[in-house]
């Protein structure tokens, strides 16, 4: 009777893309907003982090970056007008100089403001987790009303279009088969 030789080895299966979900910014989770085991989306907000405190950060960096603006506005003009009195010798060179330095250092400030509305905004956005993949979601290791940090991990995205297969076996069962 012919005989079909057989090898069975132990495998595992493995998602190709496994993503852990941690807040970018510390604070309150105000809402879960995914089905433990469900699909999600790349994009899709999961978790949600109490957001006054980022808005008001922002609030406070634009009226910085507004009154910065408005200082610097000021001393260009005044800049302007000290050119006029310098090409009349109604003012001194050192006066002239002042005022010059002084409005690349009121420029200096706007740009640092804005700046920090910049990263007070980026704060604001990172407030809303989101997936950065598509695929299934595992259950929220931290619930509404808990604070976290950005050590935490909140849940974790696993894909599930493609998979990676592998078996343990010794060298010369695999040059074998």
């Amino acid at each position: 009777k012919e005989v079909i030789e057989t090898q069975e080895f132990s495998g595992r299966l493995e998602a190709i893309e496994r993503v852990e979900i941690r807040p970018r910014v510390p604070g309150y989770i105000t809402s879960v907003s995914f089905t433990p085991g469900g699909l999600v989306r790349k994009g899709d907000v999961l978790f949600t982090i109490d957001a006054r405190p980022y808005q008001a950060e922002l609030n406070r960096a634009e009226g910085n970056a507004n009154s910065a603006n408005a200082r610097a506005g000021l001393a260009k003009v005044e800049l302007t007008r000290a050119e006029r009195l310098l090409a009349d010798k109604a003012i001194a060179q050192r006066e002239f100089d002042e005022r010059s330095a002084g409005l690349k250092e009121l420029d200096a400030s706007a740009r640092s403001a804005q700046a920090a509305v910049e990263t007070a905004r980026l704060n604001l956005a990172y407030t809303r987790v989101v997936s950065p993949i598509d695929g299934r979601v595992s259950k929220a290791e931290i619930t509404v009303g808990n604070l976290v940090d950005q050590n935490a991990v909140l849940t974790s995205v696993v894909s599930t279009d493609r998979i990676y297969a592998s078996f343990d076996g010794d060298e010369q069962t695999y040059l074998r088969v």
